[in-house]
């Protein structure tokens, strides 16, 4: 049986935190869901992330859940995957997000 396919799209550093530590996070993501997930991130997720939020910010009402939608349909996948990381006091907070394409 094929795997379903989520799609991880970029990490979401709040706090001081570098670019190496958003490749650490998401490389560490991507090979925790990849036991159960055919995972699809990096420079292609980047790249269809800001042709669809360029499209949807010129609608009068624009949704953010549609541009994950259209993520979604464009790489055929089940799941679009937000993992946001807070750097904060006593170390690191995180929150993860999946969205179910329909």
């Amino acid at each position: 049986m094929e795997k379903p396919t989520v799609v991880l799209l970029p990490i979401i550093l709040h706090g001081e935190q570098s670019r190496e530590a958003s490749s650490a996070y998401q490389d560490a993501i991507t090979e925790s869901l990849q036991s159960r997930y055919k995972v699809i991130a990096g420079s292609k997720v980047e790249e269809v992330l800001k042709k669809a939020t360029e499209k949807e910010s010129q609608k009068e009402n624009c949704d953010l859940t549609k541009c994950y939608g259209a993520i979604a349909v464009h790489f055929n996948a089940e799941y679009v995957a937000v993992l946001s990381v807070t750097k904060t006091e006593g170390g690191l907070s995180s929150f993860a997000k999946g969205a179910e394409h329909c």
